[in-house]
């Protein structure tokens, strides 16, 4: 096969997938060929953005399955299935791994969805709709290709670096639904270009307030945009965006109004949440009878810290498990926006362009929800370099088990010798590691993606 039809097949393969899963809410064929597609009006894209299950889940999970912050035993590693056993222990080679690529085509499924919707909004009728939705329809579609590029390249993608960006290689970007165009592998720089620029399009066309946090808004993308930033290192541009969140949205929950004894304790769209999306816990890895809190996370927990008593649950054999998933279900996990993060994202960012007594704001401000009322003692730390270790501290644990944030944050901190990290699993009492900038930070694509396409694969 040329490599040409090779790069059709994929995505006449992806494209057809989507088109299955589309057909049953009758508004495309089954048949992958776009001007086969019955999309007359405005209400047909609408419908494509409301099959929820397709455009909030089954985001990429790797990234969370290799974080730090929990660990499996023997017993539980042995059960899993080959991709779950791999990733765990961030083997590229094995063939559960290579072969298992549902990261892949559930993200370009939901891609080649938005890329239908972008190439229509235009010219359909508006039909019972108004121009005020077409803007809102068209806002969505870019907001979740950007956000799909995003959590892809921080599987797929090497952490970002500005000097080598042009140079390395990204995802393929697909930017229309023709399933003619060639598969092939941007750069670093292009795709995260991209990323921005799909989401700052779709914050110029979204309204401020949504009726569900399934539908993205103009706070969700500025957030995005703040997450985007901080993985670049674009302290500035994150500090400007997650600013613009939150004067729009500076919503935060105070956690002394919650129940620490129940077993889900958080609504599942509760106030802070700017956007839901959720990964798939394929492997089952993260049921709470699987994975194991990571006993130094746990302690690192102050006892007036209400989150060590709302986000977990005590196993009969002293071990924890986590219960504190914004998603309230234990088969989906929560990794969309929240204003946590992104208070978080403006403290650093304050501390990292050297304003610290507004970072200090922040900081306090967050945790003053967070502590048994009365107990909380406001951080008063007037050194940048120890107060951007107690945030980036105070970050893991916010953040523990959102999914794949740890993944990023652990991926751009390696950058720093002050704070890389060495993981390590054991399993049958063996020793498995990953160190800090391990060329297993950027996963293998898919081998079946790989022979389908021709595109290179990572190191």
């Amino acid at each position: 096969m040329s490599p040409i039809k090779k790069r059709k097949s994929l995505w006449a393969t992806l494209a057809i997938g989507t088109l299955f899963v589309c057909a049953c809410t009758d508004y495309l064929s089954v048949k992958p060929d776009k001007s086969l597609a019955v999309l007359r009006e405005l209400q047909d894209l609408q419908a494509i953005l409301n099959y929820e299950s397709h455009m909030i889940e089954y985001y990429p999970s790797r990234g969370a399955y290799g974080a730090d912050y929990y660990y499996l035993t023997d017993a539980t590693w042995e059960s899993l299935d080959a991709y779950g056993r791999s990733v765990y222990l961030w083997d590229q080679a094995a063939a559960g791994l290579d072969l298992y690529y549902y990261d892949w085509s559930s993200s370009y499924k939901r891609i080649f969805d938005c890329n239908v919707i972008l190439d229509n909004v235009e010219e359909v009728d508006l039909g019972s709709m108004t121009e005020k939705d077409r803007k809102q329809v068209k806002g969505s579609a870019l907001f979740f290709r950007g956000w799909t590029f995003y959590h892809l390249a921080q599987i797929f993608v090497p952490h970002y670096d500005a000097a080598i960006g042009a140079k390395m290689l990204g995802i393929p970007l697909r930017l229309t639904s023709d399933i003619n165009d060639p598969t092939v592998r941007s750069t670093v720089d292009d795709t995260y270009r991209h990323i921005i620029q799909d989401l700052k399009n779709a914050a110029n066309l979204l309204p401020v307030q949504t009726l569900y946090p399934t539908q993205p808004s103009k706070p969700a993308a500025y957030g995005a945009l703040a997450k985007v930033y901080l993985v670049m290192g674009d302290y500035e541009s994150a500090l400007k965006y997650a600013d613009s969140c939150l004067t729009l949205r500076p919503n935060v929950v105070d956690y002394n109004m919650l129940n620490t004894e129940t077993e889900i304790p958080f609504e599942v769209f509760n106030e802070e949440v700017l956007l839901h999306t959720t990964i798939g816990n394929s492997s089952t890895i993260f049921f709470p009878s699987y994975a194991i809190v990571d006993s130094n996370l746990y302690k690192s927990y102050a006892e007036d810290d209400l989150r060590k008593y709302l986000f977990f649950l005590q196993n009969d054999n002293g071990t924890y498990s986590f219960k504190g998933n914004y998603a309230s279900n234990q088969y989906l996990m929560f990794n969309g926006i929240a204003t946590d993060e992104i208070y978080l994202i403006r403290a650093e960012a304050h501390v990292r362009t050297g304003n610290l007594p507004e970072a200090l704001i922040d900081i306090n401000h967050l945790l003053s929800n967070r502590w048994k009322e009365g107990t909380f003692e406001p951080i008063s730390i007037n050194d940048a370099g120890k107060l951007l270790k107690r945030i980036l501290e105070e970050r893991k644990k916010e953040l523990a088990f959102r999914g794949g944030i740890r993944w990023s944050d652990l991926r751009r901190l390696n950058s720093d010798p002050k704070f890389e990290t060495v993981l390590i699993r054991r399993i049958n009492g063996k020793d498995y590691m990953l160190q800090p900038r391990d060329s297993r930070y950027t996963f293998h694509i898919p081998l079946d993606i790989i022979e389908l396409s021709g595109i290179e694969q990572n190191e």
